[in-house]
């Protein structure tokens, strides 16, 4: 059940993306993503106080709000600031394979420091998985041909492998803290989404508040509402359910199947085109998902 529920974030994480990208170009994506996750957390909140009362939130361990408040900060503003920067100097397209590979890093640090067991599997599925996502995400032909000074290529990977390993301590720190089986899931989860939305926040404030919010349809608003209730409730619940019961490894390896649930969805939903080079990721991923389960 843990295996399956990180597939389920992938594929929520992925829907997820592909409305942040509607609706960022209609109003600014960041000040868009904080007020995303501020409904999320009210939502949760509400899931929270209707199946588990405040003793879900409350009964939670020092050690789950420490690790988790923990596993916010250095996922949201120093990973997604990482990445954002490693963008900026080497684009997307050059910068999401790199940061992507952070199961390698959960995969190492579970196995050395948390004692999660090896085999030959974890290691082909890791091979497989992150081989089939760099095809998935690779530039395809003439989007990333831009030449880029050394200084800035440098510095954009290194950016990136800082995300990479931000985002892959981020899922030791989860697993830490939720290494008690009696946790309550929408307590945790509702401490990470309003830890989540108090930095999001904080640096939407640093970006001006463009687009015409009062002015857009209403299908906007219901999107933004469906997002929030559908991808933000689910997606922070499946990931903690995955990492508690699958582990960290398996967890964050599967979880880097987004891109593949992301073509997926892309060529369902916006109709973006399909090429042998992301048929043969998706061929990738899929055997490294077998591989691993």
């Amino acid at each position: 059940m843990g295996e399956a529920a990180a597939l389920g974030w992938a594929a929520l994480f992925s829907l997820n993306s592909i409305f942040m990208r509607w609706g960022g170009m209609k109003v600014d994506v960041v000040w868009l993503n904080a007020f995303r996750t501020l409904v999320a957390a009210v939502l949760m909140l509400v899931v929270l106080l209707v199946f588990s009362g405040p003793a879900g939130l409350l009964g939670l361990p020092q050690q789950t709000i420490i690790w988790l408040a923990a596993s916010t900060i250095i996922t949201v503003p120093i990973g997604d600031s990482l990445f954002f920067m490693s963008c900026q100097h080497i684009g997307v397209a050059r910068g999401l394979p790199i940061a992507n590979a952070y199961p390698l890093v959960s995969v190492v640090l579970a196995v050395a420091f948390l004692g999660e067991a090896a085999s030959w599997r974890l290691a082909l599925g890791t091979v497989l998985i992150l081989g089939g996502a760099y095809l998935v995400a690779r530039p395809r032909a003439g989007e990333a041909k831009a030449s880029l000074a050394a200084g800035a290529r440098r510095t954009g990977v290194l950016l990136g492998v800082g995300a990479s390993l931000a985002w892959g301590v981020g899922v030791i720190a989860d697993k830490i803290a939720m290494q008690a089986q009696s946790i309550d899931l929408a307590g945790a989860a509702f401490l990470r989404l309003a830890c989540a939305a108090v930095f999001l926040f904080v640096f939407a404030r640093r970006q001006p508040f463009r687009g015409a919010w009062l002015n857009l349809a209403p299908a906007f608003y219901v999107g933004l509402l469906a997002a929030a209730g559908i991808c933000g409730v689910g997606a922070p619940l499946a990931w903690l359910f995955a990492i508690q019961n699958a582990g960290a490894a398996r967890a964050g390896l599967l979880a880097a199947t987004g891109p593949l649930w992301g073509l997926l969805l892309s060529a369902l939903l916006l109709r973006e085109p399909v090429t042998r080079a992301t048929v043969a990721g998706a061929v990738l991923t899929v055997a490294g998902v077998w591989a691993i389960l």
